[in-house]
């Protein structure tokens, strides 16, 4: 039977609180040392905003796929020895991408299957690393 779209809002609604209050407000407690940017990487409210669609328009599968991959980023910034990509924007940030190979399963997704997982962490002009993205 398929979801109506005020359930499938739910779901979204209820998956993004679980998420938030797992893994987001740990990250926030918590920073975590970038070995390759040779800081300490930390989560605000903008990123939040940019992976859960608040920012952003995206779809609920991609909002649902993205609230998954949460879990894997902190480890793959953690990791981070090599970068696969540095740009900047027009505002001075750096934005730097750093990806690992992950055995991803989702909570919607549930079929286990290794995947590619990308986190751009933003640094600052004034110096600052925040997280800004998973895909």
């Amino acid at each position: 039977m398929a979801m109506t779209e005020i359930e499938a809002e739910k779901k979204l609604a209820k998956h993004k609180t679980k998420i938030y209050n797992k893994f987001y407000q740990a990250w926030k407690a918590a920073p975590v040392f970038c070995p390759f940017l040779n800081c300490e990487v930390s989560a605000t409210r903008m990123g939040w905003s940019h992976v859960a669609g608040l920012s952003k328009r995206r779809t609920p599968e991609d909002v649902h796929r993205r609230l998954d991959m949460l879990k894997y980023a902190r480890d793959i910034v953690r990791q981070s020895g090599t970068c696969q990509e540095i740009r900047a924007d027009h505002s001075g940030n750096i934005h730097y991408e750093f990806s690992n190979i992950v055995n991803f399963k989702g909570e919607f997704d549930t079929a286990k299957r290794y995947k590619k997982v990308r986190v751009i962490i933003r640094k600052t002009p004034r110096g600052e690393c925040l997280f800004y993205s998973v895909f």
